[in-house]
């Protein structure tokens, strides 16, 4: 009758009896296998769990009991060795209250639950102890924090107490510690007995399972051209599946895979294993594109970690020395500009560590700074930079040389105890002031460095970071001893010229009023003064020899004027002569003629003279005026 049967029926047929068996061997195996997954449940999920978290009870609890026993010896006063020991105990009760929580959350039997109960109880008696134990060795700590000695009395009273109590937990751990054991060994009996129902029902599964098979494979044969043909199926599929991925390689499409699904489950490895394949040596190429692209953006990332081998390893190693040396030329680049910040301008990087172009980077970076504190240094003025504490971090050229020292030696000194000026340790610091208000602030006070005394203005800069903090302050100083000299020698001119105007001006006003026995004699002069005493001795005498000019023109027209009174006596005795008789006027005629010639003269002389000396009255009275 099977042999009569179409070819679809008789596949049909054999699915319908194959399955029948593969039913029967499923069931007889789903059900014995079901019974050993529950006992190999119980015993993974419950029993070894169980015993696993009393370990970890135990465990911690010799780890806490130890690190007491440390802290309770006497000799053990370094505060880093105690820390380590409560570090300890701090472990320990994690790994007891971790493993408490876990066992307590699993089913337990009634037995094992009573058990349990009876063991917490001892338990809690040690945790008591315990706890009792340890706040004396806190106080203990607390003692020796506070000053106290360790061979003082108070010392040793808690070293006797905590050694009491040391007893008492002892014997508290061994009973919790057998306790627990009991309780561990009652789950080890329990999973030993779930063990035994697993092999006996894994006995009977097999042998029904054998038997099951050894019919079906009868079966089965005669579905081998059906299976011959679905294999086919299975190939052509598989080679579609690696012709698409070679395909999709080739033409740069990294992140195609095979589909393991359009494959049967035992070739199914073959895709899987081609797409493992591809994803191992796509991920460290995708790993290096990413790096050199986060590099490239000045994202610095960590180094590669992960595992790789061959030519991988070799990539890795590579990427990891590049990030390596873009990180130290980073870190010295921020060190550079942190020192730069502070005012450590003597600071270098150390171009010895880098190699190729970094290295000079570096060196490029090393120069610049160098040409800064160059152009700092042909400042001829002094400047310096220093930190909040007013502790000098550079010194320019120019105030090394007024110094008299080194700046190597100055820098890490404070700044007063060079420039020692009046400001110095004052709230007029115009640094101080200048870091204080967060802007410029300019003084002027006198300074004394080395040898020298100056007269100074300074200018202190508040330094901020790069948060805005401020770190420091610059101080510009400039030199004003010469302009200060000038200044005092130019009022000192000053004041010895009003003196020698005003004695000119009394001078002048008393000729003004007539008085013309006044002299000027200039004024004591000293070096800042004799220039322009030496001026004014010109004028004085050219005053002096006004004055007596003026004064003997009018001795001039006083005598003239005598004169004028001599011709007039002479004419009236003339004139008498002429009236006593004749014979006497005809021989006086030529006399008479040469004596009012000679009167007409001396009135013309003295006109002259009258109208000098008013010209010279004049002028004297405009300069008294104008004083």
């Amino acid at each position: 009758m099977f042999a009569g049967m179409k070819t679809g029926t008789k596949v049909l047929a054999g699915f319908g009896i194959a399955i029948a068996v593969f039913l029967i061997v499923g069931g007889i195996g789903y059900f014995g296998l079901m019974r050993v997954y529950d006992t190999g449940d119980t015993i993974a999920e419950v029993r070894l769990p169980a015993v696993a978290a009393l370990n970890q009870v135990l465990k911690g609890q010799m780890t806490a009991a130890a690190g007491l026993r440390m802290l309770a010896n006497p000799r053990m006063t370094d505060p880093a060795r105690r820390k380590a020991q409560y570090d300890l105990i701090e472990e320990g009760s994690e790994d007891i209250q971790g493993g408490i929580r876990q066992y307590e959350s699993l089913p337990h039997t009634r037995e094992e639950a009573a058990s349990w109960k009876e063991a917490r109880s001892v338990w809690d008696k040690w945790q008591s102890t315990f706890d009792g134990a340890l706040a004396l060795a806190r106080e203990k700590d607390r003692l020796l924090a506070g000053g106290v000695k360790s061979d003082d009395a108070k010392i040793a009273v808690l070293d006797a107490r905590t050694f009491a109590t040391m007893t008492e937990t002892a014997t508290a751990l061994t009973d919790a510690h057998h306790r627990l054991e009991e309780v561990s060994n009652m789950n080890a009996r329990a999973a030993e007995e779930e063990s035994d129902v697993a092999d006996r029902a894994m006995a009977v599964t097999r042998v029904a399972t054998i038997s099951a098979i050894l019919v079906g494979a009868m079966l089965m044969i005669c579905l081998g051209v059906f299976i011959a043909r679905s294999i086919s199926k299975v190939l052509r599929n598989l080679v579609g599946e690696t012709k698409r991925l070679t395909e999709a390689a080739v033409e740069g499409k990294l992140q195609t895979r095979g589909n393991p699904k359009l494959v049967s489950l035992e070739f199914r490895r073959i895709v899987e294993g081609v797409n493992a394949t591809l994803d191992a040596v796509i991920g460290p190429l995708m790993v290096s594109a990413e790096y050199v692209d986060r590099i490239s953006k000045g994202d610095i990332p960590p180094k590669i970690t992960d595992t790789y081998h061959g030519d991988f390893n070799e990539i890795k190693n590579n990427l990891n020395q590049c990030i390596d040396a873009v990180g130290a030329l980073v870190a010295d680049a921020n060190m550079l500009s942190q020192a730069a910040v502070g005012g450590e301008l003597f600071t270098r990087a150390d171009a010895s560590k880098h190699q190729g172009d970094f290295r000079k980077i570096v060196e490029g970076v090393n120069a610049t700074i160098g040409a800064l504190v160059g152009h700092l240094d042909a400042v001829p003025a002094p400047a310096l930079i220093v930190d909040k504490e007013l502790t000098i971090r550079y010194m320019n050229k120019a105030g090394a040389d007024v110094i008299g020292l080194p700046s190597e030696q100055i820098c890490g000194t404070k700044c007063h105890h060079h420039f020692k000026t009046s400001d110095c340790n004052t709230e007029r610091c115009a640094t101080a002031r200048a870091m204080r208000d967060a802007r410029p602030i300019t003084s002027e006070t006198d300074a004394h460095p080395g040898k020298h005394h100056l007269e100074i203005t300074y200018t202190g800069l508040p330094i901020k970071d790069r948060e805005g903090r401020i770190v420091g302050a610059m101080e510009f100083v400039t030199d004003l001893t010469a302009i200060k000299q000038a200044g005092r020698v130019a009022a000192k001119v000053a004041e010895y010229q009003e003196g020698e105007v005003r004695k000119l001006a009394e001078v002048l006003a008393k000729m003004a009023q007539g008085d013309l026995t006044q002299d000027y004699v200039e004024g004591e002069a000293d070096q800042d003064t004799a220039s322009v005493a030496q001026n004014f001795a010109t004028l004085g005498a050219a005053l002096n020899s006004t004055i007596a000019n003026l004064s003997a023109m009018i001795q001039q027209v006083t005598e003239s004027a005598n004169q004028f009174a001599e011709g007039s006596r002479v004419i009236a005795e003339s004139s008498q002569s002429l009236a006593q008789g004749a014979q006497s006027q005809s021989s006086s005629v030529e006399e008479m003629t040469a004596a009012i010639e000679e009167l007409a003269r001396s009135v013309d002389v003295v006109k002259e003279n009258a109208t000098e000396a008013n010209r010279v009255a004049n002028e004297a009275n405009s300069l008294a005026e104008e004083g």
